[in-house]
């Protein structure tokens, strides 16, 4: 089953060129991360990254800098925090300052 998600994937990316699909929350983008995972831990770990960004990557995120740090975060719909390192340039750029 792993071999069907990685295809399933690899057409997605034929079918979808990068800039034809939507922008996404994090740096590694949810389809290269499940992708990565898929491959490296199999198709029940690539299942439960899908699950989990499928939830996390929606409308309705905040995006803050904190004052102590001056670090930016972003909190998903879910509540999840995630720092600076993991949120996409595209993301930060369009934050409020």
């Amino acid at each position: 089953m792993k071999w069907l998600l990685l295809a399933l994937i690899k057409f997605y990316w034929l079918v979808y060129p990068e800039s034809s699909r939507r922008k996404c929350l994090f740096k590694e983008t949810c389809s290269n991360k499940i992708y990565r995972i898929t491959k490296t831990s199999g198709f029940i770990s690539g299942l439960k990254t899908f699950y989990n960004r499928l939830h996390q990557c929606k409308p309705g995120y905040a995006v803050f800098k904190s004052p102590t740090t001056g670090k930016w975060y972003l909190k998903s719909i879910s509540g999840d925090l995630y720092e600076q390192e993991e949120i996409s340039e595209n993301i930060l750029k369009n934050a409020p300052r």
